[in-house]
């Protein structure tokens, strides 16, 4: 009787371990969903991307960090309170991103395209100081003919 207690016991005690690793170190990511994508990008091309604007020193840390994923038509659109050389790096991201630097008068004045997941934790960087960065899906740049001196029209909620 007392070896199926102590089989029981360590049965639960291994159950209730188990159950405590996964759920510090599966920590499930979040979905775009969660975010919202109010700020509407006008392209060169007139199409139109929303974007998540992220004004806060508290989102612009966090970005798109564990995020599962985003579509073409979105990103997120950090808006710095004056220009400046804003470092960005790929921790704690899900996918990769092309990073659009945008100046004041809303001309893109850097790209870097293809910024990797496993690349962090370098940091990327515009060559002119931004007002903008534009985080989106990997590819989005060539996919859209996006290119350094094009002009974007931002509409804020």
């Amino acid at each position: 009787m007392h070896k199926i207690i102590l089989s029981f016991v360590i049965v639960l005690c291994l159950f209730i371990t188990g159950y405590i690793f996964i759920s510090i170190f599966n920590q499930p990511s979040e979905t775009s969903s969660n975010l919202i994508f109010d700020t509407k990008i006008i392209l060169p091309n007139k199409k139109v991307i929303l974007a998540h604007l992220a004004d806060t020193r508290e989102e612009q840390i966090q970005g798109l960090s564990k995020i599962s994923d985003i579509t073409y038509d979105q990103g997120m659109l950090f808006k710095f309170n004056e220009p400046g050389f804003y470092e960005f790096w790929m921790k704690d991201m899900l996918f990769s991103l092309d990073i659009v630097w945008i100046s004041s008068d809303f001309e893109i004045i850097d790209i870097t395209e293809n910024a990797k997941p496993e690349s962090f934790p370098e940091t990327f960087s515009s060559k002119q100081p931004a007002l903008y960065v534009l985080e989106v899906k990997a590819g989005f740049v060539k996919k859209n003919n996006i290119k350094v001196g094009d002009k974007l029209k931002i509409i804020f909620p």
